[in-house]
């Protein structure tokens, strides 16, 4: 059974924190970092796309503790979704977070197949 106040916490924690906003930012500067970084795999995965081809949509919320850490984390996980020439394709973009709100880390992660 899901604790509403444990939701009703998590919308707050995302609101004080502004984490879709960090999100968005967060999203834009691995994708620039990733674009410099290594150009072939990046144009292997996002192909010759235009920065107004890309959508940026929260998808979820998590809270978890990582027994290995032994501290509480969040995950946000947010849905990339790439629109070119009628074909879609999604990306995802996750955040890992310290109870303060603090980014702790960040990874892309896609499925490794045609556009749709």
């Amino acid at each position: 059974m899901i604790d509403n106040n444990l939701s009703i916490e998590l919308q707050e924690w995302l609101r004080t924190h502004k984490i879709i906003q960090k999100g968005v930012e967060g999203f834009w500067e691995c994708y620039t970092n990733y674009s410099e970084s290594s150009p072939k795999n990046f144009f292997r995965d996002f192909g010759n796309v235009k920065k107004d081809e890309i959508e940026i949509e929260y998808n979820s919320i998590s809270y978890s503790i990582n027994y290995k850490l032994t501290k509480p984390e969040v995950l946000v996980d947010f849905k990339v979704i790439i629109k070119k020439d009628d074909k879609i394709k999604n990306i995802f973009y996750v955040q890992v977070y310290n109870t303060k709100g603090e980014i702790m880390d960040d990874i892309f992660y896609m499925l490794h197949k045609d556009w749709e």
